[in-house]
């Protein structure tokens, strides 16, 4: 982190990099001459920034995002995320690696199991809208 606050030093950069094994390396970086952090939350799967554009006022959140791999842990941490995704009220972006598929278009080799799928289908229609990867 400290070597890239150095090669981009108009930016400012949030991290929950941690020596321990059990804490994601999720990084959130802005332009600190357009945008100001207005608040952080740090877990170990995702964090959870609320800014302000300094010329526009406007008030956004975003949330990085990176679940476990197994499905056992990863539906908790998606329920957990849904909740705090229901209380924003200013626009929010939630992005990053959720280790999940909602169908099994999205998924090479063999198909995915469907509770995983459907954990995850459920997620995504709180409230958010899909961007979908148009190679698929």
């Amino acid at each position: 982190v400290r070597k890239l606050q150095l090669m981009l030093p108009m930016y400012s950069i949030v991290s929950n990099l941690s020596h321990d094994d059990d804490w994601a390396w999720i990084l959130v970086i802005w332009n600190h001459d357009v945008i100001n952090l207005v608040h952080v939350s740090l877990s170990p799967m995702w964090i959870s920034c609320n800014f302000n554009d300094k010329t526009t006022g406007l008030h956004f959140s975003a949330i990085g995002v990176y679940l476990d791999t197994d499905f056992r842990r990863r539906k908790w941490q998606l329920l957990d995320l849904q909740q705090i995704i229901m209380f924003f009220e200013e626009p929010l972006v939630c992005l990053g690696d959720f280790n999940g598929v909602s169908g099994a278009v999205e998924k090479s080799g063999n198909p995915p199991a469907q509770l995983a799928c459907m954990a995850f289908a459920n997620f995504i229609s709180c409230n958010l809208t899909e961007i979908s990867n148009p190679d698929i």
